[in-house]
């Protein structure tokens, strides 16, 4: 076990936490995470959960009450795992009607009768197994594949398994199932090499001859089975995207899966966090191992046309130009450590066939524990994973089947129990204070009017685990009674009011039959642009009725500044505005014939014969209770972003608060750091209140890592 000592003054207490003088861990050796997996924290969290068949502790005789803000994934995550290692007292509160948080999906309307299966999410909507590398098959069939994702060192592959959750491969911007179309300078790219698909092409060019007169553009057509791109210019931005990824993974993939990769993580950190990603794209290249070694790879060594063609196109998952002036550890945490890798979508319940089975509470009404109607589990889309963290078979040591079921028992009275598990939705937390007795006091606006009233004011939690985004915190929540020495700190104070959410806007469109499957159309299914609709991702789920299923088209999505260009707008002015400009588009592209994007999207007429495209926006930045898609970090804050990460290892145990969920983590935009905070916060709350951990062959002080409160890159040296 690799162990350092902290650098604390030589009295009992720092001055700075209030806390004892106490080592840092790193993981020990058998629970160290497999390659890849996120870089602050190399812990085998799925190994934890498949070695607690009963339970993550043994929480069935505790009599501690806990408290879970938030009803996303964090906080059904947790709520999950208390139940399942026994614990009886849950009261989960949400400030909505709804639950799932950023896991928000639309289900379609049924298609002349046929049920509808492409969801649309609005959150997130490709999500990384973490596969380990020795794992993969090179090319599995789908039944080797199902079990590649399921066995991922996640614990999104942990869920995916237990409650057998369907999943596709996502189309990708240059991925091998789809075609990728690249719409740059208005068209002026052309192909400089021959494809296999020339010959296609040339015969529709003929066929469409006289349409072929409408633009004088190109729309370059990446096909799936080209490793790269049709142009020169992009093979070199590629080439040297990849170039540097496979250098650095070279290094890390060595040390990640042991004790030694905080060390090596932390020269890495040294060396790029003062850089924006414009800096490192622009810096120039290093080829010398001695500084690889010190974890300094230099940057991308483009050109300023390269990195403009790099803002536009990406690195495999569409553009990244709004992230470019953010700091560049969050690109490299995305792309060196997996958040990029073996994406998939999350399809539903269906079985091995195709066929959609039903979930519990599925199509039922849904009630909360005070008799209000909440929104009812549809099982599609990335919200099946909440769904069953909610619904779903709990098993272990849980005295209930269900977080969902119940929870009401007893409560719809005249003189409701306290006691138990409980779901409050429709119940905004104003204010959480500390009481001198050492508990915590939820102050609660209970917003439906209801016929049987609960006596929030007199609860008194053991715990509170936290998971509202940051911005909630001093606007709608007020804390109070808490020591800023060694509860709640003043640099905990200033991130908070400081943390930065993106905006991100979704258009969606329905379609009348999936275009890109049509031999005739030669629309590409992914197209990345530098119009306003930036990206364009066409998906069908193949399960079912695959024949009638018609698929829906993300026809926009734009992050940062690109999103905030698009608030002013009314949702169906903009859904308009999308296809009208997706067709002016594809019209200035000689290779795309007569065809629209207009003719395969749904639609209805107004009173005057206009038509309207049927579809969904997203504003996140418009939504009260997120105000932004992810929360993101500028270049030099590393100690800014860590107050939150170290929250529950340095504070929690007096402030009986712990913090969990993707506001409180730097993996902001995929679910993983949600689910992982929540177990963080599981095992303290056992770890704080006596409760014995029975996962097999764990030790907490042994095993988990630890993060360094001391290191600061600004001063360390790299050796």
């Amino acid at each position: 076990m690799s162990e350092k000592k902290l650098d604390v003054s030589d009295s009992s207490e720092s001055a700075e936490s209030g806390l004892m003088i106490a080592t840092v861990r790193s993981t020990s050796k058998p629970w160290c995470a497999t390659y890849p997996g996120p870089a602050d924290r190399n812990f085998n969290y799925r190994k934890l959960l498949d070695n607690s068949e009963n339970g993550i502790g043994n929480a069935s005789k505790s009599p501690i009450k806990v408290a879970i803000i938030g009803a996303g994934p964090a906080g059904l995550t947790a709520a999950h795992e208390l139940a399942r290692s026994g614990l009886k007292n849950i009261h989960l509160y949400e400030a909505s009607n709804r639950y799932g948080g950023r896991f928000w999906t639309k289900t379609l309307d049924p298609d002349n009768g046929e049920e509808q299966y492409s969801a649309m999410d609005a959150g997130a909507m490709r999500m990384p197994p973490f596969i380990d590398e020795r794992a993969k098959r090179e090319n599995p069939n789908p039944e080797q594949r199902r079990a590649e994702i399921r066995g991922g060192c996640s614990i999104l592959s942990y869920y995916l398994n237990k409650f057998q959750i369907s999943t596709g491969e996502f189309p990708n911007p240059g991925s091998k199932i789809a075609k990728t179309g690249i719409y740059y300078n208005e068209g002026s790219l052309e192909p400089d090499i021959k494809t296999d698909n020339d010959e296609e092409e040339e015969r529709f060019q003929e066929d469409h001859r006289e349409t072929n007169q409408r633009g004088k553009g190109t729309m370059l057509i990446w096909h799936g089975d080209q490793n790269d791109p049709p142009n020169e210019k992009l093979r070199n931005v590629k080439k040297k995207w990849d170039d540097w990824g496979n250098k650095v993974k070279k290094y890390v993939r060595k040390a990640y899966p042991t004790p030694g990769w905080p060390d090596f993580w932390k020269k890495i950190v040294t060396n790029y966090y003062d850089k924006t990603f414009r800096d490192v794209v622009l810096l120039p290249v290093i080829d010398d191992d001695e500084e690889h070694q010190k974890g300094n790879f230099g940057g991308l060594g483009m050109t300023e046309e390269e990195a403009r063609i790099f803002y536009v196109i990406g690195a495999g998952d569409g553009g990244w130009g709004s992230f470019f002036n953010l700091s560049f550890l969050y690109v490299y945490r995305t792309f060196i450590h997996g958040f990029g890798t073996d994406l998939q979508v999350i399809e539903g319940l269906f079985d091995e066939n195709g066929n959609r089975l039903r979930g519990p509470g599925q199509n039922n009404h849904t009630f909360d524990s005070l008799g209000g109607q909440i929104a009812t589990p549809k099982y599609l889309g990335t919200s099946t994973i909440t769904d069953c963290l909610l619904f779903g078979e709990i098993g272990g040591q849980s005295n209930t089947p269900a977080l969902y079921g119940n929870h009401v028992k007893g409560m719809i009275s005249k003189e409701p129990k306290a006691d138990g598990l409980r779901l409050f939705f429709d119940s905004p937390v104003s204010k959480i204070e500390k009481l001198e007795n050492g508990k915590v006091k939820l102050h609660v606006k209970y917003g439906v009017d209801k016929s049987f009233n609960f006596d929030f004011a007199s609860q008194e939690y053991d715990a509170v685990i936290v998971t509202v985004p940051t911005h909630q915190f001093g606007t709608e929540i007020e804390v109070s009674g808490f020591n800023p020495k060694d509860e709640w700190p003043y640099d905990l104070q200033a991130y908070l009011a400081q943390a930065h959410w993106e905006p991100c806007v979704k258009v969606f469109v329905e379609l009348i039959t999936p275009y890109w499957e049509d031999p005739e159309c030669p629309i590409p299914q992914i197209i990345e642009s530098e119009t306003f609709i930036r990206d364009t991702y066409g998906v069908r789920i193949n399960k079912g009725t695959k024949g009638k299923q018609t698929g829906i088209l993300l026809l926009s999505y734009t992050w940062w500044r690109d999103a905030t260009k698009l608030v002013g707008y009314e949702d169906q002015e903009l859904i308009n505005l999308a296809v009208k400009e997706a067709d002016r588009m594809l019209k200035n592209c000689k290779n795309m014939g007569s065809y629209d994007i207009s003719r395969y999207v749904k639609f209805t007429k107004d009173q005057f014969g206009n038509i309207n495209y049927k579809g969904w926006v997203h504003h996140w930045e418009l939504q009260k209770n997120y105000k932004g898609a992810a929360r993101l970090y500028d270049q030099r804050t590393w100690k800014n972003t860590q107050v939150p990460m170290m929250y529950n290892q340095l504070y929690s145990k007096k402030s009986k608060l712990y913090f969990a969920g993707e506001g409180y983590h730097v993996d902001a935009g995929w679910v993983e750091p949600a689910f992982r905070t929540a177990i963080d916060s599981v095992l303290r709350i056992f770890l704080h209140n006596g409760i014995n951990i029975l996962t097999e062959d764990f030790n907490f002080e042994r095993d988990y890592p630890e993060y360094d409160p001391n290191f600061d890159p600004a001063t360390h040296k790299v050796e």
